[in-house]
């Protein structure tokens, strides 16, 4: 069973021994009272007691403490320890007893003693030298401190399995555990940054609750825990600690305007501890419920019970309360039973509701959720009901608030899952606990693209240049978050190669101006949640399909004379324009001719040929026509031609005054070359 109450080294090792004190008179004999006796003549410091009335606790005698069960009405030393210096501060309902020990080489350990399979000791942490077991539940899980190198840190231990820690707030460098549930929800204390302490309640999944403190103080200190998740414990206010428990909220449960107090202890709907009177100082022990509020338990016992009972120090689920106390002006510990059964079922709830279940879209706005609860009880008409807390489930403090008995708040984050939990209390403060989800869909939704274009989206001329093109791009998210776009890729409709384009930055690009091309601008925008939508802008090169313009052409020479058989060298001179290309390449294609045989006509370069001074077999003209051809650089081409003409006797070309000049320039030649050949006769 969990353990209610938190005990120190030093204070565990020590009994304190109280002068005798006035006993308040009893103003109803609700409880009776029963002495828990003593053995080898000490009376026991009790610590916990679980649901069928066995207890735990601890004899200090000339030998230091030794840790001690009382069940079937008799206290025994918890086997396998009865020569060890130990305390036993836990008991659960199947009678399991946790606590620590001193070891043989002087150091505590924290042990789980089961019947049958005796003690087993829980290691310090790693790192540690010691470790304190301070409360077990009824899965047999342990809870308590120890040292790391890190400072003091509480712990959690599974049956079998090492000590794990349990997560302390940021920035602090002390924790401590001292209570447990069988939901595995641990009571606990820790600093703060600033080295303040304040009471904890830590989840299964390693979240914790702040308890916080009194708004005129600043320290708290977390005790016990029940079923439901309660903690009982003390805070401080104007100076002095208040006992107080915690459902939501810290309650003050002093009321006896006392110098000082503290909650030790709570369970089903009754939380029990002490404080000192204003007046005489004495300790005096109370309990509350919330039927009756806080009162002093001296005056819930009969008059004539010889008792003072100081201390209460735990309470189990029937209403049974343990403690410290003077019996006859002796030291000693008691056992409370109430004299009337009391109230134990707590309501029953039949449905808990939110409104809205499911909240879309997830815009991180703050959204209001109301609760319905269905509750009924055996003995309360109108059992109260009221949201207790919210759990996150990870999420930021800020994102979710009780912002009624019945209502709250929470923000709209896409995949988050939000738990209102529920308590129904009735007269006898019996509680019962449920809780309703609300959830927000993950953000599967992409961005919407509102605008996407290219700067320029036409490209001219294409000059094969690289181009720097810029996207604007604008898209909307349903998280209400602006998203984030890009340019994420480029491809292009002709397959070019990767050097013909490339992004250059967040939203610019450079791309080859290559006629005919068309490339996809593809830009991505992303929401908050990862979800990515993609769009595609267009830049478009047009092709140069506008062939070059021949503005002249002509041939040197353009008349041969005489045709006498022999090859001659003719050049063109060509002069040509194009709309794109500053300067198309032009050269001679083709020589055609009326009676051409294959080597009548020879192209030797771009601009020069060679061609027979031969005439025709029908001893006709022979005309070359040569066939010139510029292409621009898209591949456009424009041919033309130019004729050259061998000339025979006869031509009516041969009476033009250029051509006679030219026969008897032949003739001369032919009449030396005559001479040459008599000579050599």
């Amino acid at each position: 069973m969990r353990r209610t109450i938190l005990a120190g080294f030093t204070a565990a090792l020590v009994i304190f021994i109280l002068p005798s004190m006035n006993r308040v008179g009893a103003e109803a004999p609700l409880y009776s009272v029963q002495d828990l006796g003593t053995l080898d003549g000490h009376p026991p410091n009790v610590t916990a007691i679980n649901a069928s009335g066995e207890i735990s606790g601890f004899f200090s005698g000339d030998g230091g403490p030794r840790a001690a069960r009382f069940r079937d009405g008799a206290w025994s030393y918890v086997p396998g320890l009865e020569n060890t210096m130990s305390l036993a501060l836990g008991i659960n309902d199947h009678g399991d007893v946790v606590g620590y020990l001193l070891n043989d080489n002087w150091m505590w350990r924290a042990f789980r003693y089961v019947d049958g399979t005796g003690v087993e000791v829980i290691e310090p942490l790693p790192g540690g030298n010691f470790s304190f077991g301070m409360a077990i539940n009824n899965n047999g899980e342990v809870v308590g401190s120890g040292d790391t190198p890190d400072g003091n840190r509480a712990w959690r231990a599974a049956r079998g399995l090492p000590a794990v820690a349990v997560p302390t707030f940021d920035g602090g460098a002390f924790g401590t555990a001292s209570g447990v549930n069988d939901a595995g929800q641990i009571a606990g204390t820790a600093s703060l940054p600033d080295g303040s302490q304040h009471a904890f309640r830590a989840e299964v999944d390693g979240t914790l609750t702040d308890i916080g403190a009194f708004p005129d103080g600043t320290t708290s200190v977390a005790v016990g825990i029940d079923g439901a998740g309660r903690v009982s414990g003390r805070a401080l206010r104007n100076g002095s600690f208040r006992a107080f428990r915690y459902a939501g909220g810290l309650v003050d449960l002093d009321t006896f305007d006392a110098a000082s107090s503290g909650a030790e202890g709570t369970s089903n709907g009754t939380t029990v501890g002490w404080y000192t009177s204003p007046t005489t100082f004495e300790l005096r022990a109370f309990a509350h419920t919330a039927a009756d509020g806080s009162f002093d338990l001296n005056t819930r016992i009969p008059a004539d019970a010889g008792w003072v009972l100081q201390q209460a120090k735990a309470v189990n689920s029937a209403g049974q309360i343990i403690g410290s106390g003077m019996f006859n002006d002796q030291p000693r510990a008691f056992l409370l039973t109430l004299a009337v059964p009391p109230d134990k079922t707590a309501p029953t709830i039949n449905s808990v509701t939110v409104t809205p279940a499911s909240i879309v879209p997830p815009n991180k706005a703050m959204v209001p959720v109301n609760v319905a609860v269905n509750a009924v009880d055996d003995r309360d008409l109108a059992p109260t009901c009221s949201v207790t807390s919210v759990d996150g489930h990870g999420a930021p403090a800020g994102n979710f608030s009780v912002s009624g008995p019945l209502s709250g708040y929470v923000r709209a984050v896409g995949g988050a899952t939000y738990s209102f939990f529920v308590t129904c209390v009735d007269a006898a403060g019996n509680a019962a606990q449920a809780s309703a989800n609300v959830v927000v869909p993950p953000d599967t939704t992409g961005p919407v693209f509102t605008n996407l274009s290219a700067t320029p989206a036409t490209i001219w001329p294409p000059l094969n240049q690289m181009v720097t093109v810029t996207i604007s791009v604008a898209a909307t998210d349903d998280s209400g978050d602006p998203p984030s776009c890009r340019l994420g890729s480029i491809t292009s409709s002709n397959s070019a190669p990767d050097g013909d384009f490339a992004a250059t930055g967040v939203n610019t690009a450079s791309v080859r101006a290559v006629g005919g091309r068309t490339y996809a601008l593809n830009a991505v925008c992303t929401d908050s949640s990862g979800n990515s939508s993609w769009a595609a802008t267009a830049v478009y090169v047009p092709a140069d399909t506008t062939a070059p313009v021949i503005s002249s052409l002509s041939a040197s020479p353009y008349f041969i004379w005489p045709a006498n058989g022999k090859m001659v060298a003719v050049s063109v001179s060509v002069t040509a324009t194009d709309d794109v290309d500053s300067m198309p390449a032009c050269s001679i294609t083709s020589i055609a001719s009326s009676d051409l045989a294959p080597a009548d006509a020879v192209i030797t370069g771009n601009f020069t040929a060679q061609v027979r001074a031969a005439k025709d077999n029908d001893h006709s003209t022979r005309i070359y026509t040569l066939h010139v051809t510029c292409a621009d650089s898209a591949g456009n081409k424009t041919e033309k031609s130019v004729d050259v003409r061998v000339a025979r006797e006869g031509d009516a070309s041969s009476t033009t005054p250029g051509h006679k000049r030219d026969q008897f320039t032949l003739a001369k030649r032919e009449w030396k070359e005559l001479l040459k050949l008599l000579a050599r006769r």
